[in-house]
């Protein structure tokens, strides 16, 4: 029956994407580890089953399609590859990562300590020059290491970015904040099971105490996002600090808060000199999944949905005739929900085709803006249509557009135009439905039956109306893993006081930099 048939092909492509899985990361075996350790078959294997699992939803959803669900015979076969390789696509699993993962898995685990002491670890390090750097670490005070009843300690997240006035260049401004990467956008607001709250400077995330494996759970901003993680560690002592820098940190895969581990540090390693790093000095990695997370937005007002008239909305063919949607309108901030979905119910404008710098538009081009919303942009998730040159990025921009009554909703993927990030020419990738749920003071609309190109972005779109707008929201991936690398309290001031920043002291209320200019 149709069930057998679809947990028949589940099977299969959980198969074929192991097997090309694994085939793209044969290179890794033989490779040095930065624990020392070469990595082996087995590793490999390791990491493709680890991977190949936490993307079972995308593949149960893949076997899903009528592309695959429809298909017999040699037909099967041919969708089943397909999406295999589409699937190792999203997984986006490199060989550089494998080596960093399996190499971390051998360093020793650092067990919690009951004994409160002042901590720290620096995750970021960005410096152009004195008016240009951004820092963030992770801070703890030696009461905040002393475990409760519950055995849990605590610990509060300092960003502090210095930034050049706009008409000061020379001149800067240190702002400290505890969320995102500039203080403009660290008021995103989550709700936390009560209220819609912001996580604030000096505020306490809570962990339990690592086990003698390095393992703990988290609770980050009262339940913005929770998880588990294993902390293992890389003794630096009496290291240089540019050959740490060069050989440990640059050549980590990955980044945190927008800062590749590979730009990390400052632009000119003259600034480092000759100087090595005092004795205690540890690289930390984490490795961690997350398992909850929470409902979010950005309370900004240049975050808010922005809608077209009905007649805007109802699209047309500008080469027949001048419908509304190929003039100049302006558009206006939705109200409610219900407002929002009847004005994008995904019919295009339709116009010839164009020619630019970049090259030239399919024919018909098509402008989805007005009557669909993201749902989120995919990084490679398109194949540039013949002929067209430069005039789209391979950007897969995802949408949706609702049904004029009713729950209905259907999915889009759509072109990106290069020259302005226009959203053109899109294609029907699934259907499914949308709900309302009430949370404090808000309505927040989410979506069922995604279709299998999202499970490749990190979060899930939502829609947050509150005080007579709505907001694009979002809600972290459940289930994804991350890789984190970050310095001890001496190693982390031996950077900072080397380029004259200001060293992280742990205290109960960590100092808001907010508007301080800098001096030199």
């Amino acid at each position: 029956n149709a069930d057998n048939q679809k947990a028949s092909n589940v099977g299969k492509l959980v198969v074929l994407t192991s097997q090309q899985q694994a085939t793209a990361l044969a290179p890794a075996v033989g490779q040095t580890d930065l624990s020392g350790g070469t990595v082996t078959l087995a590793d490999v294997a390791k990491a493709v089953s680890n991977a190949v699992a936490e993307a079972l939803p995308a593949l149960g959803a893949a076997a899903a399609t009528p592309a695959v669900a429809s298909a017999t015979g040699a037909a099967l076969q041919t969708a089943l590859t397909t999406a295999a390789t589409a699937a190792v696509q999203q997984i986006a699993l490199t060989v550089p990562e494998v080596v960093a993962s399996v190499g971390v898995a051998k360093l020793p685990p650092v067990a919690g300590s009951t004994t409160g002491e002042a901590r720290a670890s620096l995750r970021v390090l960005q410096y152009t020059d004195a008016q240009n750097w951004f820092i963030r670490s992770q801070q703890s005070t030696a009461a905040d290491n002393t475990p409760d009843a519950g055995n849990r300690v605590r610990g509060f997240d300092v960003r502090t970015r210095m930034a050049p006035y706009a008409f000061e260049p020379t001149r800067g401004v240190a702002q400290s904040f505890a969320f995102g990467n500039t203080l403009e956008n660290s008021g995103d607001l989550h709700w936390t099971g009560s209220t819609w709250a912001a996580c604030t400077l000096g505020q306490r995330n809570t962990s339990t105490v690592r086990d003698a494996q390095g393992r703990n759970s988290y609770d980050y901003c009262d339940g913005y996002e929770k998880g588990t993680s294993v902390l293992t560690t890389q003794d630096i002592a009496g290291q240089t600090l540019a050959s740490v820098l060069t050989g440990k940190i640059r050549s980590y895969p990955g980044g945190a808060n927008g800062v590749l581990f590979s730009q990390w540090g400052p632009a000119n390693l003259a600034l480092l000199g000759t100087g090595t790093l005092p004795a205690g000095s540890q690289i930390g990695y984490t490795q961690g999944t997350v398992t909850e997370s929470a409902w979010a937005y950005d309370l900004r007002a240049s975050n808010q949905v922005l809608i077209f008239s009905a007649a805007v909305a109802a699209g047309g063919d500008a080469r027949t005739g001048t419908p509304a949607c190929a003039g100049a309108t302006p558009s206006v901030a939705a109200t409610t929900l219900e407002e929002m979905a009847a004005r994008m119910p995904g019919q295009p404008c339709i116009f010839g085709a164009q020619t630019n710098a970049d090259g030239t538009s399919t024919n018909p081009r098509q402008g989805w803006g007005p009557t669909s919303l993201s749902l989120g942009n995919l990084a490679n998730g398109n194949t540039l249509p013949a002929g067209t040159g430069n005039y789209y990025t391979t950007t897969a921009r995802l949408r949706v557009s609702f049904a004029a009554s009713g729950n209905a909703t259907t999915y889009h993927s759509c072109y990106e135009r290069r020259a302005d990030g226009g959203t053109q020419n899109c294609s029907v990738i699934g259907t499914g439905t949308y709900s309302i749920a009430t949370l404090g003071d808000a309505r927040v609309m989410s979506f069922a039956n995604l279709p299998v190109q999202v499970e490749g972005l990190t979060f899930r779109r939502v829609f947050v109306e509150r005080g007579g707008r709505i907001y694009y929201g979002y809600k972290n991936k459940v289930g994804q893993e991350f890789n984190n690398l970050a310095l001890n309290l001496p190693a982390a001031n031996a950077y900072l006081g080397v380029l004259g920043l200001p060293i992280i002291q742990p205290a109960d209320a960590p100092q808001a930099l907010t508007g301080a200019k800098a001096t030199n």
